[in-house]
């Protein structure tokens, strides 16, 4: 037998080092994608192999799916690759068209939002998959896309919110209005919405997701280093070096993990590194590391694209005592207890000290209103609200402690 190799990402956490692991259907997906013509069939074939319901597919893969249809219709005859989804997974023919013609729609928006933004001379930046859209990304256009990103400076918030509310983008009213009780960990991003609710505007404050005081640094340098879209050029968009650095910080971001967007992240390392030479590589390690402490997380992304591409690194795995498996919706109070460990990092300063003790008593407060709202209001008998699950690979996460030496 050949050697085996992890295929995997992880974190440091306070309880020790948390481990993602695609599913061999993640696995087979992103396989599919990213490989010659002549194996193409081989992957899709492994991705239905176990699976007698298109809805039993991990989210995961369906979010992948209009990518991975168009690049298997392009690469066998027609319909050969049809024999192997199950019978009520025949829509899935038209995908690619849907999705490019959403993508077109939202281009067009985007179009009509930078014109205004321009007319005021507003500097803003297009981020993620827009941006790879406006740079010509064929890949870019079949990607499921639920919102735009765009990057502003925080000082024309205000500027900025009257110009969106002008072509009718109006903030999200999900998000709490109580901004100042919100104070110590803020939002790197704020929500639009359109009455139609086709997909929503993300306008960043900062670049990284997270607490938008963790990459001010990254922020900064990235405005320095944006360049002109391709086939937009027009329209700004960070460099490429950058634009790895952001889809990387978004793989390993709890959040994604737990919502299942971490192969859809994947999927953007694996189109962006076709544009990243050994030595540019190199750099933005560096720069990752300088700028957000991200050095690891590179190298990671590194060796995951290297193996799904079948050009594996010898590396020895990292053992530890104590192994065990978590589930998907146990990444919630992890991510909870990294905001309490943020939260106390800001008791250091006695400026936050406030803050931090108003924000504590506000989420006491909010849960017990909360609560009491659902209690007085709302109809327990009802089940229609009852959405259907997530699907998801049930050993995909785990916590390891006490490395062994």
């Amino acid at each position: 037998m050949g050697k085996e190799f992890a295929i995997e990402l992880s974190q440091d956490i306070p309880l020790g080092i948390l481990k993602f692991k695609p599913s061999n259907e993640e696995l087979a997906i992103l396989r599919l994608i990213s490989c010659e013509k002549e194996e193409a069939i081989k992957h899709w074939e492994e991705l239905w192999k176990h699976t007698e319901d298109y809805e039993d597919l991990l989210f995961s893969c369906k979010e992948l799916m209009p990518s991975v249809v168009n690049k298997i219709q392009t690469c066998c005859q027609d319909g050969e690759w049809q024999q192997f989804i199950p019978k009520n997974a025949q829509f899935l023919a038209g995908l690619p068209r849907y999705t490019w013609t959403k993508n077109q729609y939202i281009i067009n928006e985007y179009q009509k939002i930078a014109a205004a933004l321009d007319q005021e001379n507003i500097e803003f930046i297009a981020l993620k998959g827009i941006c790879e859209m406006l740079d010509g990304s064929t890949l870019a256009f079949m990607r499921t896309s639920r919102d735009i990103d765009l990057l502003i400076h925080e000082e024309d918030w205000e500027k900025c919110r009257l110009i969106f509310e002008n072509i009718r983008w109006t903030k999200s009213k999900n998000l709490s209005s109580w901004s100042y009780f919100n104070s110590p960990i803020k939002p790197h991003a704020e929500t639009f919405q359109k009455k139609e609710r086709i997909f929503d505007l993300d306008v960043h404050f900062a670049a990284i997701p997270g607490a938008k005081s963790a990459s001010q640094t990254f922020t900064k340098n990235l405005w320095k280093r944006k360049v002109r879209a391709k086939k937009y050029p027009s329209c700004f968009i960070p460099s490429v070096e950058d634009r790895y650095i952001i889809t990387v910080a978004n793989a390993f971001l709890l959040q994604n993990w737990k919502v299942g967007h971490t192969t859809k992240y994947i999927f953007d390392m694996l189109s962006l590194s076709s544009q990243i030479d050994a030595n540019q590589l190199k750099l933005i390690t560096t720069d990752a590391e300088r700028l957000v402490k991200m050095g690891d997380l590179i190298r990671q992304s590194a060796n995951l694209v290297d193996e799904i591409n079948g050009n594996p690194l010898q590396q020895r795995n990292k053992e530890y005592r104590i192994n065990l498996s978590v589930n998907q919706n146990f990444l919630i109070h992890i991510i909870r207890l990294l905001i309490i460990f943020q939260l106390i990092n800001l008791l250091k300063s006695l400026n936050h000290g406030i803050h931090v003790l108003t924000y504590f008593f506000s989420r006491v407060i909010l849960k017990i209103l909360n609560t009491l709202k659902w209690f007085l209001f709302s109809n327990k008998s009802d089940s229609s609200q009852i959405n259907r699950p997530i699907t998801y690979h049930p050993n995909q996460f785990s916590i390891h402690f006490f490395r062994q030496k």
